[in-house]
């Protein structure tokens, strides 16, 4: 070790360590987060301590690569969001719907989870407090652009805080202003509307049941559908509701309302928040305001609607935007 507190070499070994920075950074593997970076920081160390001083040379040409990147200092999953839109709008523009469909669901997938890693972690003031620590550093650093992404992440988080702070905006709406839709046109013939009893449906609900409507495996997927599509904080709408809604029972909702034809039944389900006795095939319109929930649920209750066209409307209408019918 020399008196200034570097390693010294032999002079062959030192010889060897030259190595052409340029040509190595050509062969470089994109590194794309933080994470990997300081995993880079800590090999470099060790080749350094060990006095592995070619290793150590392309350890750095990766490390300052990676720094140029704009991409470096946001997080895994902000970092793979971010690639998964630009290939969406890619697949959008390029008129490839079914590709296009699948990089929509794995994004909805990595949001939801991004959020529930957010309630786990503290919330959202707790990340960020995180990300302002990391703009700082950057910025320190001299990685402006680095710094310039993280801003912008911290204003996209500080948006959406403030929108579950208010009665009118939840957790999954990613925009503020939506065209309504064009009038919903009835599709199916008269003949396809009969059925077997035509007797008003409060005759055959005004007893209550309390059966689950559905088999036990049917349960466990819609809970992991719902889990996986339906953000927390979410407001609910639960439409044909009765016993059970098959929510995630470790995720936080804002509201969960119920939508059913017997009040005992809906009573029985402790996750609903709010219950009302409400007949959609007398009446389709729902009584409720205008983008008020953030999902609509009718994975059970569909099939029995006289005009299922209209409840859908009905659905769309009291949807925020960025939500979902399921």
């Amino acid at each position: 070790m020399s008196s200034s507190g570097g390693w010294e070499s032999p002079s062959i070994e030192r010889e060897q360590a030259i190595i052409d920075v340029s040509a190595i950074s050509t062969e470089l593997p994109t590194i794309t987060t933080r994470s990997e970076v300081e995993q880079l920081k800590v090999q470099l160390k060790q080749a350094v301590t060990a006095q592995k001083y070619s290793e150590a040379a392309v350890l750095q040409a990766k490390i300052r690569a990676a720094e140029q990147n704009s991409d470096v200092g946001i997080s895994d999953t902000t970092s793979e969001l971010q690639g998964l839109k630009r290939m969406l709008a890619e697949a959008v523009a390029n008129e490839m719907y079914a590709e296009a469909a699948e990089l929509k669901e794995k994004i909805q997938s990595l949001e939801v989870a991004e959020s529930h890693s957010v309630v786990s972690s503290g919330g959202q003031a707790h990340e960020i407090d995180a990300l302002r620590a990391r703009m700082n550093e950057a910025a320190e650093n001299g990685l402006y652009a680095a710094a310039a992404q993280i801003q912008e992440d911290i204003k996209g988080l500080e948006e959406q805080a403030s929108y579950q702070l208010t009665a009118t905006r939840g957790p999954m709406q990613t925009y503020k202003l939506r065209k309504p839709a064009k009038r919903t046109e009835l599709v199916l013939t008269p003949e396809e509307r009969q059925r077997e009893n035509n007797e008003p449906d409060y005759l055959f609900y005004q007893e209550p049941r309390f059966s689950l409507y559905v088999d036990l495996e049917f349960a466990k997927q819609l809970q992991k559908l719902y889990a996986k599509r339906i953000m927390p904080g979410s407001a609910i709408l639960d439409l044909g509701a009765a016993c059970a809604t098959y929510l995630p029972e470790d995720v936080k909702y804002r509201e969960v309302c119920g939508l059913g034809m017997n009040m005992e039944e809906m009573e029985a389900n402790e996750e609903l928040t709010a219950r009302v006795v409400h007949d959609l095939n007398e009446d389709a319109t729902l009584p409720y305001m205008d983008e008020q929930f953030d999902a609509v649920l009718l994975s059970n209750s569909l099939p029995y609607f006289s005009e299922p066209e209209r409840v859908l409307e009905e659905a769309a209408r009291v949807l925020r935007p960025g939500g979902v019918i399921i």
